[in-house]
């Protein structure tokens, strides 16, 4: 009687250990294949280029007293700039 469910039993341990063994491999290539697409595309992403080389920086304060517009500097280096009209005026509304 032990001897009919020993065949099938050790069938069914077979297909397990395949399965894990096979699982295994499997999960591993993908991880492998998703690591070089992502490597591959930090290469190429546009958007991380262009915010390297395009920053903002902080140079001051606009506002508006009494019907006139002030503008403070916080580094006098660009009070020139601003005096020979050299800028560019946006409006966000």
């Amino acid at each position: 009687m032990s001897l009919d469910l020993a065949f099938p039993v050790g069938i069914l341990l077979c297909f397990i250990i395949y399965f894990m063994f096979s699982r295994a491999s499997y999960e591993k290539n993908t991880l492998k294949d998703y690591e070089e697409k992502f490597e591959q595309w930090k290469k190429n992403n546009p958007s991380s280029k262009e915010e390297n080389t395009r920053k903002k920086e902080f140079l001051g304060i606009v506002y508006k007293n009494d019907n006139k517009i002030f503008i403070e500097l916080e580094d006098k280096e660009y009070l020139l700039a601003i005096e020979a009209k050299k800028f560019i005026l946006r409006s966000k509304r």
